[in-house]
């Protein structure tokens, strides 16, 4: 999974909003950006997807960044940087939350098998014993009637 950037527009084409989305690709890094454009369709008039610093997709066509701006470094606005700054700080949380969790998980997988492992062998060992009381039963009737 990648994560980009999705910008929603003001009037003037300024950044009103940023939404981190999660996804495949850019195919679906689009879907869903006009989703989330669709859903606030009354607020927003246009939406930007950036991959860090590449852009990916404008909707509607007019709002797709110029070539100067595409290709800015270092004079962006502070209001850019701090949004810039708040979602990077966002994407590494989620990373490492989603790293913490798949420890638990993998670590509760382990405990699990552990405690199946130790059932079984629980199990396997009670029906060894009763196999071998009947076959010790059977012996001692084979035995008394052979005598």
């Amino acid at each position: 999974m990648k994560y980009y950037r999705c910008y929603l527009l003001d009037a003037k084409s300024h950044i009103a909003k940023a939404v981190i989305l999660k996804g495949a690709d850019d195919d679906d890094a689009k879907r869903q950006s006009r989703f989330v454009l669709d859903t606030n369709a009354g607020f927003y008039r246009g939406v930007e997807v950036w991959d860090c610093a590449r852009w990916v997709y404008s909707y509607p066509s007019e709002a797709k960044p110029t070539h100067d701006a595409v290709r800015r470094k270092g004079d962006a606005g502070e209001q850019d940087s701090a949004i810039a700054d708040a979602l990077s700080e966002q994407i590494a949380k989620d990373r490492h939350t989603t790293l913490g969790f798949d420890d638990v998980k993998t670590a509760r997988l382990r405990e699990l098998r552990s405690e199946m492992q130790a059932a079984a062998g629980k199990l396997y060992r009670r029906r060894r014993r009763r196999v071998d009381k009947q076959h010790v039963v059977a012996n001692r009737k084979a035995e008394k009637t052979n005598r």
